[in-house]
């Protein structure tokens, strides 16, 4: 009897310590890999959410940030549309909608995570520090792939680029004007230009755009975004957006 006692306090404890162990597991730091709303977004979409369909899909024509942010992720529930999911995520991020700047992070994670690194930062930048260790963690990996000092400058400069769209329009908004009718003020409107292609060329030096602003607008990159974003670049495959 007393061993079976004993045997049963031994269970227990190492359950116990199981249990505590995988606390200690589950700690902030992991946590804070993924999106924490702010009251605010948290609010803004659960109003959104108790609002009919044509009201939502109005609110978005007009390029309302969380109409848009949820008609996005409506699109990705079956049957999943990901192009229009992506357009609406890319309207939202242009607004700065911190939940929407997320999700394009993980549109570009698995096929340029450079890219997937500038809008992980533009959404730390967006109000959200909890994300700053994920941030961290991707930087590293990324690096490691292809990057230099000028691969890491440049994404700096990119992201600085966005924030600065994305300030200009809400400042525009709030005045009345309705800025996402110039497709200039789409914050992923040079996406097309920072694919694979061009980080090989800042890894070897081969490209070096001092100022991001002019090789943006000389004619052969004007050229380049009008084609390849009529051709419905921003079409990308199914992603997983919950890693």
């Amino acid at each position: 009897m007393k061993f079976l006692l004993l045997l049963l306090f031994v269970s227990i404890l190492v359950l116990f310590t199981i249990y505590k162990t995988s606390k200690v597991n589950v700690t902030p730091e992991a946590d804070a890999m993924y999106l924490a709303q702010t009251p605010e977004e948290e609010d803004a979409i659960n109003i959104w959410s108790k609002k009919s369909n044509d009201e939502i899909n109005e609110a978005a024509s007009k390029h309302d940030p969380v109409a848009l942010y949820l008609i996005g992720m409506w699109s990705l529930q079956d049957p999943i549309d990901e192009e229009l999911a992506n357009l609406a995520f890319f309207e939202s991020a242009s607004l700065g909608f911190a939940p929407a700047i997320e999700q394009l992070f993980y549109a570009y994670r698995e096929h340029n995570p450079w890219l997937a690194l500038v809008y992980l930062k533009l959404a730390v930048a967006s109000g959200h520090p909890e994300l700053r260790p994920r941030c961290e963690k991707m930087h590293k990996e990324v690096l490691k792939i292809m990057g230099n000092a000028a691969v890491n400058e440049v994404i700096e400069k990119i992201a600085l680029h966005k924030k600065e769209i994305i300030e200009r329009n809400k400042t525009n908004k709030g005045a009345g004007i309705d800025v996402l009718q110039e497709v200039e003020n789409n914050v992923a409107y040079d996406d097309v230009l920072f694919d694979e292609a061009f980080w090989f060329l800042i890894d070897t030096g081969k490209l070096i755009p001092e100022n991001l602003e002019e090789w943006l607008n000389t004619k052969e990159n004007r050229d380049q975004r009008f084609l390849r974003n009529k051709q419905k670049a921003h079409a990308f495959l199914k992603v997983d957006r919950t890693k």
